[in-house]
């Protein structure tokens, strides 16, 4: 007997959810020329891109959260505006991009993140 558990919100490459393909009938056969090569790299680029953190581990020492916007933090190059781009996290080790920033950060091929702190804003 096979047992098959599969999650009800779970959907395929091409967004249908296979439980609603296998109550109508639909087998794995029947999909086998509906994945264009295209279709198949989105889907890994959506994989991959999800497995992307915005979340950055600080290195050299701790960020005052206080003080945090007194860095200067950029991304490929492009400075970000502390609040709106990033934020410090209370530890003051996790810098957090936000918004358009962390998808840019997702979706360039070989992103740099580099940030800046002053003195004074650097817990040792």
């Amino acid at each position: 007997m096979d047992h098959h558990v599969r999650r009800p919100d779970a959907v395929d490459a091409v967004g249908r959810r296979p439980d609603a393909m296998a109550s109508s009938g639909a087998s794995v056969g029947d999909l086998s020329g509906q994945l264009s090569p295209a279709s198949l790299a989105s889907a890994f680029t959506m994989i991959i891109n999800g497995a992307i953190s915005c979340d950055l581990t600080i290195t050299g020492g701790t960020v005052d959260p206080s003080q945090a916007c007194n860095g200067t933090v950029t991304l490929n190059g492009t400075a970000l505006t502390c609040g709106t781009d990033w934020t410090v996290d209370a530890d003051g080790v996790t810098i957090h991009l936000l918004g358009q920033a962390c998808s840019t950060l997702k979706s360039s091929t070989n992103p740099q993140v580099d940030a800046e702190f002053p003195r004074g804003a650097i817990i040792f």
